[in-house]
């Protein structure tokens, strides 16, 4: 019995080994469609909707070469007392 239950480990262990590899695979081929995306002007929260995570995930992969959404600034001057 002893021989089954070595034999049972040693299987889930391949398994295990195998799985995780995969869905390593399956992350390095979500990262590459989602800077694709990006470079083919998707808007980030589309990207978001469609891959199911956040937009600070997908904010994460966007490459150098793409402009960032919003650019920041114009902030509105202060009302002052005269």
């Amino acid at each position: 019995m002893t021989g089954d239950v070595r034999e049972q480990l040693a299987a889930n262990a391949a398994r295990r080994a195998e799985i995780a590899a995969a869905a390593s695979a399956n992350e390095q081929e979500e990262r590459d469609l989602i800077v694709r995306a990006w470079r083919e002007n998707v808007p980030p929260g589309e990207i978001a909707t469609l891959v199911g995570r956040s937009g600070a995930h997908v904010r994460k992969f966007r490459p150098d070469d793409v402009p960032p959404a919003k650019l920041g600034g114009n902030a509105a001057t202060k009302k002052r007392r005269k």
